[in-house]
């Protein structure tokens, strides 16, 4: 049987993952400032589509250059976003899947259009694959980033 998790869903569900010193709150509160600055949401959302130049980012966000760049390096330094070079472009994309993970979460749980089934269906995404122990019994385990 296949089964669906979220690499985070033990502390969603069992909420074990609450910021209980001040650096733990610390830490979690500058994430989410990063977030929430509208022009890096749009840049980021527009990045869940796929990698995109700078120049689509601008096309697509109506951002203009020297603003793009700023945010651009916000996330760069914040490690959520990874660029490369194709030939004399500089091509953006999101770190890895728990990335796109979390800043799907964050638009789900927090959008104007708070839906709990689309919600439910960001904390599913993850596929799992049931591998056997010697015991006989069955152990899930997720895939993160990279091609096996």
């Amino acid at each position: 049987m296949v089964r669906w998790r979220l690499e985070l869903s033990k502390g969603v569900r069992g909420m074990n993952n609450l910021p209980r010193t001040r650096e733990i709150a610390e830490n979690l509160v500058q994430r989410l400032r990063l977030l929430a600055q509208p022009q890096r949401l749009m840049v980021l959302a527009c990045l869940l589509e796929g990698e995109k130049s700078v120049g689509q980012i601008e096309a697509e966000t109506g951002i203009g250059q020297p603003t793009l760049s700023q945010q651009l390096a916000e996330l760069r330094r914040a490690e959520i976003v990874i660029t490369r070079k194709e030939a004399r472009q500089v091509i953006y994309s999101i770190k890895d899947s728990m990335e796109e993970m979390r800043i799907r979460l964050i638009c789900a749980a927090c959008g104007p259009e708070f839906d709990a089934e689309q919600l439910s269906g960001v904390l599913r995404r993850k596929k799992t694959s049931p591998v056997m122990t010697r015991d006989g019994a069955a152990a899930c385990f997720a895939r993160i980033g990279g091609d096996v």
